[in-house]
């Protein structure tokens, strides 16, 4: 059974055209951290704590790219060169 806060279905009762724009900011974030783990890997290997750092913006910058070239390779975006 999932235990709700009161405030959390108090707004899907009350305001469920905001509660839904919010949650699907949550589900999109969480769709891309599950993009990014299949893809390059859920650990980062790196040991000092700025490595680590920059392994995971590496790793959005590889996904935020591999997302743009496949959208345009689909006819998705313009090309505007």
């Amino acid at each position: 059974m999932i235990r709700c806060g009161r405030g959390f279905i108090k707004r899907f009762e009350d305001e469920p055209d905001e509660f839904y724009k919010r949650y699907h900011k949550r589900s999109n974030a969480a769709i891309a951290f599950s993009m990014v783990k299949r893809k390059f890997g859920a650990f980062v290997r790196s040991e000092s704590p700025a490595a680590q750092v920059n392994e995971v913006l590496c790793k959005a910058l590889c996904h935020n790219l591999c997302v743009v070239l496949e959208a345009s390779y689909e006819g998705l975006i313009e090309d505007v060169s």
